[in-house]
């Protein structure tokens, strides 16, 4: 794996995202990883990236092809403090989030295609996946 973990821990500092980072050469899904290290009591802000995951998945369950070398995987624990209701407004903020900082480094154009999905010149270069977990009316 050719990211630096010292080095996005160093960026990261300061930021709740990112106080803890979870780097793993593969792992079926970093979402389900995620999901895993929720249940163990892990705190909103951490992050898990993969260089390679064997069963990524997309919406409606889509297999998203992870090869190892090629890409970032990537998900980030996140508490919100929102009604159910109202939490497809993470995945439209993270397209937005995500384009805005790609925009910065990229002179293609960048763009969402709603809901979910980033490109760069009309090819996918991301794609957002939000997955929630509830007891009651809470997130």
């Amino acid at each position: 794996m050719d990211l630096n973990k010292k080095k996005i821990q160093r960026h990261l500092s300061g930021f709740f995202a990112g106080r803890k980072i979870h780097f793993l050469k593969e792992t079926d899904s970093t979402n389900t990883y995620a999901a895993d290290l929720l249940r163990k009591g892990a705190q909103e802000g951490d992050i898990v990236i993969a260089d390679c995951q064997t069963h990524g998945r997309g919406r409606m369950e889509r297999a998203w092809y992870s090869p190892s070398g090629k890409n970032i995987f990537t998900s980030i624990i996140l508490k919100p403090v929102l009604h159910p209701s109202s939490a497809s407004q993470i995945t439209l903020t993270a397209g937005v989030a995500v384009t805005e900082v790609i925009s910065e480094f990229c002179d293609g154009k960048v763009t969402v295609k709603w809901p979910n999905d980033v490109l760069i010149g009309g090819k996918k270069v991301c794609g957002i996946l939000s997955e929630m977990k509830t007891r009651d009316d809470k997130i």
